[in-house]
């Protein structure tokens, strides 16, 4: 990646370039989403600007003029064999502004997925310059850019950076790399550009709505596979979602497991919500696991209960079990068809809930536009907020609180007396 344009020939060729560059966005043929990604810029040509397959690049503000080279196009480095493409992006003199590399439009951006890229800096005249990975509703217009995690730093030596889970945002689409430049004719190569399931790491708490999710299995869940329709996604009531278990061609106990867990140590609770649709002589039954794909390594823990009419709140203590990961949830169906619903599944401390009074905490408004309250009798050392895929938002202890740069959708405010007790609560903001 660090053969340049450095004749005046190939600068005047590149020129002739900019005459189809007064746009920057992608055709609009590219309108069907893919799964993932995975460009190296191999197949694309030498000194070609964007958009090309799909991809875009966007300056904002836009460019008042053409600069000599193009602000966003393939350079091959040819000092190595076999040569290298990558994406150049350059800020001729527009220092105020920043460029953004974005994605063809993809549909899983749901909280499951990462972002790894190569990048290194051109030369050292671009020391200081920043990316930062996010996503977009357009690509076409950065106004509605949600930046993800913390930008990075690249050198002139080639790095791979890697995103965090990108986190669902309602309305997007495409994932996109923000270049911050440090100053005149700076210049950042980047490269290998891969959209993928984002790797299973353990967690020690775990609190899912499943209203992020598209599909079964999805953000390291899993289930028993009878047939296609024993674990569905099932829309509860507007944006809220849950699994529904199903036992119409299920010739076995259906178990749903959690994603791997470091704290099955005798001091934590599963909780969850259960909506019975049609269970009777059902039961459910709670365990651990040691493999999440091997449910023969299900050990249950205490006795099975009866699920009822509606929606019943289920908590249950989980001893330590040495070599168990998982926490799972078995419905004990009996044949037939019968259905049910699991939602807001809870992995927690104990002292989460022991002595905690929720009847003493309110939070209002709830549906908020941006700022809501929580007002309580109890002494409340901090709270934290937390979006629908689990990743904190923010930490405060003051009890006015403003989420009007946030995304509306569904948030967890979660509050921690001085005493270590803790409450959660849902809050909508619209």
């Amino acid at each position: 990646m660090n053969n340049f344009y450095a004749t005046k020939k190939r600068l005047t060729s590149l020129c002739l370039l900019a005459v189809g560059l007064l746009s920057y966005n992608a055709n609009s043929q590219c309108t069907t989403p893919v799964t993932t990604l995975s460009e190296n810029f191999s197949s694309f040509n030498n000194g070609d600007a964007f958009p090309l397959n799909c991809w875009s690049f966007v300056a904002n503000p836009a460019a008042p003029a053409m600069p000599p080279i193009p602000l966003g196009y393939i350079n091959e480095d040819t000092s190595v064999t076999p040569s290298e493409k990558a994406v150049a992006m350059y800020s001729y003199t527009y220092t105020t502004r920043s460029f953004y590399l974005i994605s063809p439009a993809v549909s899983t951006i749901n909280g499951a997925y990462h972002l790894k890229f190569d990048a290194k800096l051109f030369s050292a005249l671009a020391t200081g310059s920043t990316l930062q990975v996010g996503t977009l509703d357009s690509n076409t217009n950065v106004a509605n850019f949600s930046p993800v995690g913390t930008a990075v730093s690249p050198t002139t030596t080639n790095q791979t950076f890697t995103s965090i889970a990108i986190p669902a945002t309602t309305g997007h689409q495409y994932v996109a790399i923000k270049f911050t430049p440090a100053g005149n004719h700076s210049t950042i190569l980047v490269d290998n550009i891969i959209w993928e399931a984002a790797p299973c790491v353990p967690v020690a708490t775990f609190l899912e709505t499943f209203d992020s999710f598209t599909a079964f299995p999805e953000k390291c869940w899993t289930g028993t596979n009878f047939s296609a329709s024993d674990i569905t996604m099932k829309t509860i009531s507007g944006t809220n979602k849950g699994l529904q278990l199903y036992s119409g061609f299920a010739t076995g106990d259906i178990i749903v497991a959690s994603p791997e867990v470091s704290t099955i140590d005798g001091n934590h609770l599963l909780s969850f919500d259960i909506v019975s649709i049609n269970i009777p002589g059902s039961t459910i039954q709670v365990g651990t696991m040691t493999d999440n794909t091997d449910f023969t390594t299900f050990s249950a823990v205490g006795t099975p209960f009866a699920p009822i009419a509606g929606t019943t709140h289920q908590t249950a203590k989980i001893p330590a079990n040495t070599g168990h990961k998982y926490v799972a949830i078995k419905f004990i169906h009996g044949g037939g068809h019968k259905a049910l619903v699991l939602d807001n599944v809870e992995w927690t401390t104990t002292a989460s809930t022991d002595k905690f009074d929720t009847s003493k905490v309110t939070v209002y408004p709830n549906p908020t536009s941006g700022i809501f309250n929580v007002d309580s009798e109890l002494n409340i050392a901090q709270i934290e907020v937390f979006n629908s895929t689990g990743q904190k938002v923010l930490t405060t202890a003051n009890k006015e609180i403003n989420l009007q740069n946030a995304a509306n959708g569904l948030y967890f405010v979660t509050v921690t007396t001085n005493e270590g007790t803790q409450g959660t609560y849902k809050l909508i903001k619209k």
